[in-house]
């Protein structure tokens, strides 16, 4: 398998879990959406970093980080996803499809953003 192509299956599994993970917090109940959406947002970063790691991809992160256009899209899109999230949790009606279709299209367009040299 070429990295190309482990890249979009990682990348779908990302997704899938990422979209599939509403369903597991909405069985939990308890807590408010509030705490659900900050709770993905807090783990997704110390897992980010452990992946990031075990990969060895942090050379590739500076290039982007001094790239202020990128980082600005970056910026914009990841502060968007707890949004996103708190609709979701919040309304969990029509708006759970919608916001779920954006996801994945953000996650579409960071992949092809990243993949840019």
């Amino acid at each position: 398998m070429t990295e190309s192509q482990r890249g979009v299956v990682l990348a779908l599994i990302a997704g899938l879990v990422w979209g599939l993970a509403p369903l597991y917090f909405r069985w939990v109940g308890a807590a408010s959406a509030l705490e659900i959406v900050l709770h993905r947002v807090l783990w997704s970063v110390p897992m980010l970093a452990i992946a990031m790691t075990l990969m060895r991809r942090w050379p590739q992160v500076a290039p982007v980080l001094r790239d202020r256009r990128k980082l600005c899209v970056l910026i914009v899109t990841a502060s968007l996803i707890p949004l996103e999230l708190w609709e979701i949790f919040h309304h969990f009606t029509w708006l759970k499809i919608a916001a779920l279709a954006l996801n994945i299209a953000i996650v579409w367009y960071l992949i092809h953003l990243l993949r840019e040299k």
